[in-house]
C-alpha cells in the first residue's frame, strides 16, 4: 500500500498545481485532473500481481527490504517523471503568477513542501543508525497534500465566490468601500485605503459619506442615497487637511440589501488631474490670451445672469483712442503692452464683485452690479484718472493712453438681453469719442 500511496498524493499535487495553472491562464490539458490520477491506479492494480520482497521484519516492527523487484524499480521511475512534472508545474507557477489567491497559494504551497521535506529529514538524521523510514517520499508526499488541503480550508484559500469577491475588490483600480447599517466599514481596498490612510480612514469616508461637498451643492451622498437608492458619476470637492491641496472625487454609491440588513457600496477615483485638464480647456476657451482678461464667451452669458439675478447695474464699454496710430507708428508689439497696459489700469480699479473683460481689438467691457448713475458717473470719472495717472512707459517711450468711454444702466424689468444695454453703451462711448475727437481738434 506505500507505493499506490505515495504516487497518489504526488498526482494530488500535480493536480493542485494544474488549478493553479488553469486560474492563471486558462490553459486545459485533455482528460484532466483525472489523468493525474492514472499512475496511482495503475501501481494499485499492479501491486496485486507484483513480486514483493517479504524477507526480514527487523527492530520495532520497521519493515526493511534488502531487495529490490521490477515493480518497485517502475514506481520509483513513475515517481521521479512524476515529480519531474510537478517541478516543471511549479516553476511555471513561479514565472506567470503575480498577485491574488493563486500567489496566495503557491506561496503556500512552497512552504508546506520545504517544511515537510525538512521535518523529515531532521526526524530521519536523528534517528539511530539501525532506523530508517521505509519509502521516504511517500510520508512527504502524503504529508504534504494533508497540509494543503487543511490549508486550502481554514485559510480560504480554495475557489469560492467569497474569494472571487474578495480578489475582484482588492484588484479594483478604483476604491471600493462598503458599509453597514451602522455605516461602520465591513470592507475596503487597498485602492481606497492609501490615499487617505493619513488623516484616518474612518474619519475620511464619514465626511465623503455625509458632508455635502459636491460641485453642485445638491446634497450628501448619504441624503442623495436614500432618494434615489443609486448615485453615479458624482463629483465631490475634498480638502487635503495637512496641506489645504484641493482634489476631486468622482463617486459612485448604492444601497445593498442583504438578509433584511442595508449596506452601503461606495465607489470612487481621483479625477483631480481630469478636473484640472477640465478647467485649463475652460480658461483656454473663455480667457482672452493677451490680456489674461475673461473674453466675450465668458463675459455675455455671466452679465446676462447677474442682470437676472441683480436686478439693475452698469454696463461700461472702453475703447482706446488713437490705437490704430499706435499700432502704425511703434509697431503692434508696442500695442499689444498697450492692451496688457490697459487692462491692469481696468483690474487695479473694479472691486473683487465686478466683472470686466476684453471684446476684442481694443475694446473692453466692466459691469457694475447694484450700480445706479451716480455711482455710474464717479467710476467713469475715476477711471478716466487713473488712465492720465498711469501713463504707459517702455523703454524711452511714454505715452498717455487716452479711452472713450460709454455706459448704460440696466433694468432687469426692461430687458435682459445683453445686446440691448450693450447697444445704449456703445452709442454713448460713440459720442464720448467724438467729443474728444473734437476738443484735440480745438
Amino acid at each position: 500500500m506505500h507505493a499506490p500511496a505515495g504516487i497518489l498524493s504526488l498526482g494530488a499535487l500535480i493536480h493542485l498545481a494544474y488549478w493553479l495553472i488553469r486560474n492563471l491562464r486558462q490553459i486545459h490539458i485533455p482528460l484532466a485532473p483525472y489523468i493525474f490520477y492514472v499512475p496511482a491506479l495503475a501501481v494499485f492494480i499492479g501491486a496485486f500481481f507484483a513480486d514483493l520482497p517479504f524477507a526480514q521484519f527487523h527492530k520495532n516492527n520497521i519493515w526493511i527490504h534488502t531487495s529490490t523487484t521490477t515493480f518497485l524499480t517502475d514506481v520509483y521511475n513513475l515517481s521521479g517523471i512524476l515529480l519531474v512534472s510537478l517541478l516543471c508545474f511549479v516553476i511555471y507557477i513561479a514565472l506567470k503568477i503575480r498577485r491574488g489567491i493563486q500567489k496566495k497559494m503557491f506561496y503556500y504551497f512552497s512552504t508546506v513542501l520545504v517544511i515537510s521535506i525538512s521535518a523529515f529529514y531532521i526526524v530521519e538524521w536523528l534517528l539511530p543508525d539501525n532506523l530508517f523510514f521505509p519509502f521516504f517520499s511517500m510520508y512527504i508526499q502524503v504529508s504534504c497534500i494533508l497540509a494543503i488541503g487543511a490549508g486550502m480550508v481554514h485559510l480560504e484559500l480554495s475557489p469560492s465566490i467569497a474569494n472571487r469577491y474578495r480578489e475582484l475588490i482588492a484588484l479594483s483600480p478604483i476604491g471600493i468601500v462598503i458599509l453597514d447599517h451602522e455605516f461602520r466599514i465591513v470592507d475596503i481596498n487597498d485602492n481606497a485605503r492609501k490615499p487617505i490612510v493619513q488623516y484616518g480612514v474612518e474619519n475620511v469616508i464619514h465626511a465623503l459619506f455625509f458632508n455635502d461637498s459636491s460641485l453642485e451643492k445638491n446634497g450628501s451622498v448619504y441624503d442623495l442615497l436614500t432618494k434615489q437608492r443609486i448615485l453615479t458619476n458624482h463629483v465631490m470637492r475634498m480638502k487635503d487637511s495637512l496641506s489645504d491641496n484641493v482634489y476631486f472625487l468622482s463617486i459612485n454609491a448604492s444601497i445593498l440589501e442583504e438578509e433584511h440588513q442595508l449596506f452601503y457600496y461606495l465607489s470612487f477615483f481621483d479625477m483631480t488631474e481630469e478636473m484640472i485638464h477640465q478647467q485649463q480647456l475652460q480658461q483656454l476657451a473663455f480667457e482672452d490670451q493677451l490680456t489674461k482678461l475673461p473674453n466675450r464667451a465668458y463675459f455675455i452669458p455671466k452679465v446676462t445672469q447677474l442682470v437676472t439675478d441683480l436686478q439693475q447695474g452698469t454696463l461700461i464699454l472702453i475703447d482706446l483712442n488713437s490705437f490704430k496710430q499706435i499700432n502704425d507708428t511703434y509697431g503692434h508689439k508696442i500695442g499689444d503692452y498697450v492692451l496688457q497696459h490697459t487692462a491692469q489700469i481696468l483690474r487695479n480699479e473694479i472691486q473683487s464683485n465686478d466683472e470686466m473683460a476684453r471684446l476684442g481689438g481694443d475694446e473692453f467691457v466692466i459691469y457694475l452690479p447694484n450700480s445706479d448713475e451716480a455711482h455710474a458717473m464717479r467710476f467713469v470719472d475715476s477711471l478716466r484718472e487713473r488712465f492720465v495717472s498711469t501713463p504707459f512707459i517702455y523703454e524711452q517711450l511714454s505715452l498717455i493712453i487716452s479711452p472713450s468711454i460709454g455706459y448704460s444702466i440696466i433694468h432687469a424689468t426692461i430687458s435682459t438681453h445683453f445686446e440691448y444695454y450693450y447697444q445704449l453703451a456703445d452709442d454713448a462711448m460713440y459720442l464720448d469719442k467724438q467729443r474728444i475727437k473734437k476738443a484735440r481738434e480745438l
